[in-house]
């Protein structure tokens, strides 16, 4: 499973920052519109360059990135459904952008559904929290090195402003712990919070 990194404009959530490292250190992209950068993720030569691709192509026409991200977002191909995640994360999300990242968070790849989380939850959405909390248990690898509970336990720190155990938490076990005290925060906060926006467009 390839791993990614890439670059917004504006305040990010970890992954996003993550990602930013990882096309600093591969370069520039290859000058594509952004339904080629899309489609042909999963074909560049390595994540850094086809993040930078779609980093490139999003500060071009963002609104471009948007349109070619909605229309490859529903791919039978989890690489394209993750670049298309990926250039929603940078663009910004209106109304109907935040339906479909809804609608990743319950992907097959745990990418996907930790970057959709991160996204709307950056966007001042809350319905990424709970897939977040969940994550918490993943000790599943992303690249060098990180694995999906610490991306998932940084990001509900940043956008949440609580607590509840998870500062402490220095491996996938003791944030697994950690689960039922954010799930109990979760149930009783879930109608009234919204997290602290995060992200901006290209522009």
């Amino acid at each position: 499973m390839r791993r990614g990194g890439g670059v917004c404009v504006g305040k990010v959530v970890p992954f996003v920052l993550v990602m930013a490292l990882a096309v600093a250190a591969c370069g520039g992209g290859d000058g594509a519109d952004a339904g080629e950068a899309i489609e042909g993720f999963g074909d560049a030569p390595n994540d850094g360059l086809g993040l930078s691709a779609l980093n490139q192509a999003a500060h071009r026409d963002p609104e471009d990135a948007r349109s070619a991200a909605l229309d490859a977002v529903d791919s039978d191909d989890p690489e394209v459904r993750f670049a298309a995640a990926y250039a929603l994360s940078l663009t910004g999300i209106a109304a109907g952008d935040a339906e479909v990242l809804r609608g990743l968070l319950a992907d097959d790849d745990v990418r996907i559904r930790l970057l959709a989380a991160q996204t709307l939850a950056g966007a001042g959405f809350g319905d990424g929290v709970p897939v977040l909390i969940s994550l918490l248990a993943s000790d599943e690898p992303l690249r060098d090195g990180l694995r999906v509970w610490e991306v998932a336990r940084r990001t509900l720190l940043d956008v949440t402003g609580q607590d509840l155990g998870l500062v402490a938490a220095t491996d996938v076990e003791a944030a697994t712990a950690t689960i039922p005290a954010w799930a109990q925060w979760w149930d009783s906060a879930s109608e009234t919070f919204t997290p602290e926006p995060r992200s901006r467009v290209f522009g």
